[in-house]
């Protein structure tokens, strides 16, 4: 009867574990689809955010480890098959920063809005950046001030606007027990 017991004891608390990786991943789902379909109808002055990619640094930050480098890799590959973009590109470029917000949640203890914010802007100029060299120099475009100035900047901006709020859910999904373990 105790083996019993505690066997049922166990697959509810694999359950309950498992309860935040569900909420993400129906989350990243519906990203993913607002990204490629709702969002460019809000694009201001054609600069479209990037809450998927904004939400891949949240995650990095709040939760690092191996988990959050193949998350982002995940999300950037999905990003990659729905934008038609050279196959990854994305995928990459997500993981150097995720991997990047990782070592900045080894470093921090506690993180708040402006350490978001901030890494958000910087991931957000690195990867434009990044992005630009590749899909652009190779071609030989070299107009750089005015993707910097035009593109970059701005779609930093506007990702940064979205941080808290992406962030405010990523919290939401990692919530801790009392006793240090994740619901």
């Amino acid at each position: 009867m105790m083996k019993f017991a505690n066997n049922l004891q166990t697959k509810s608390d694999m359950v309950r574990n498992m309860i935040p990786f569900v909420l993400t991943a129906l989350f990243l789902f519906l990203l993913i689809v607002l990204q490629t379909t709702v969002v460019p109808s809000i694009a201001v002055f054609h600069v479209v955010p990037g809450v998927v990619f904004v939400f891949c640094i949240c995650y990095s930050i709040k939760n690092g480890g191996l988990s959050s480098i193949i998350f982002s890799l995940i999300c950037g590959f999905a990003l990659d098959l729905l934008n038609g973009r050279p196959r990854g590109c994305d995928a990459l470029f997500y993981m150097y920063i995720s991997l990047g917000c990782m070592l900045i949640h080894d470093c921090l203890y506690n993180v708040s809005l402006k350490i978001i914010m901030l890494c958000t802007f910087t991931a957000s100029v690195l990867y434009g950046a990044a992005s630009f060299g590749v899909s652009f120099l190779l071609w030989g475009e070299t107009q750089i001030g005015y993707a910097f100035l035009y593109k970059i900047v701005p779609e930093s901006l506007y990702n940064t606007v979205m941080s808290p709020l992406l962030y405010l859910f990523v919290c939401r999904c990692t919530v801790h027990r009392q006793d240090g373990g994740r619901v």
